[in-house]
């Protein structure tokens, strides 16, 4: 190993200290998704008619019963 070589934790430890210290930026995420199928808050829009009623979806008669335990 060269004497320079650093692990994967000291270099994370090394960015976050210089990110605190100032000397390097913090990385900039986008805060929420935009566009016709998320509403204000960021959030998905399922469409109509996408999910189902678990309950609805339990057979009796299927060969492991319907019961959920």
């Amino acid at each position: 190993m060269p004497e320079d070589h650093e692990t994967g934790n000291q270099l994370r430890r090394r960015k976050g200290n210089e990110m605190r210290a100032g000397l390097r930026p913090y990385p900039k995420y986008p805060a929420k998704k935009v566009g016709p199928n998320f509403d204000e808050n960021g959030k998905y829009i399922y469409p109509e008619g996408s999910g189902f009623n678990y309950m609805e979806r339990l057979d009796p008669n299927s060969e492991w019963g319907g019961k959920v335990s």
